[in-house]
């Protein structure tokens, strides 16, 4: 599993017609490694290329970007490959998990380690607690 978080993976390429069209897709870069689908834009290239494919090789809020143009391990460095006509992304479907975070007597503690951003899906750990 890399990096722990799926066993789904699977390429796409997508090539844009024009330098105005939008790839559609919300993206979050709080992980400094990869990158997250927080979600998806009603008629863009993503939407489209669903349109097209299975369910399962679809792209959907919550997949994470590992590569794109062959770049992985650094977000803003794929973020930056996002700007040219075509890009080849390498994903990976999530496990989910639901993890309550209050009654633990450690709000307070927890808030100061985990972010998100406000169209985030997920939360990012900034650092681990013991305990």
């Amino acid at each position: 599993q890399l990096l722990g978080i799926g066993d789904s993976f699977w390429s796409v390429t997508l090539q844009r017609e024009d330098s105005e069209e939008v790839w559609g897709m919300d993206l979050d870069l709080m992980d400094p490694a990869l990158l997250q689908v927080c979600r998806l834009v009603p008629d863009g290239l993503v939407q489209r290329y669903n349109e097209t494919v299975p369910e399962e090789k679809q792209i959907q809020a919550g997949d994470f970007i590992l590569q794109v143009n062959g770049t992985s391990g650094e977000a803003s460095a794929m973020a930056d490959q996002l700007g040219g006509s075509k890009v080849r992304l390498t994903l990976q479907r999530p496990l989910w998990h639901r993890v309550p975070l209050t009654g633990l007597g450690r709000e307070q503690e927890l808030r100061s380690v985990l972010t998100s951003l406000p169209q985030s899906v997920s939360l990012y750990a900034a650092k681990s607690i013991s305990g």
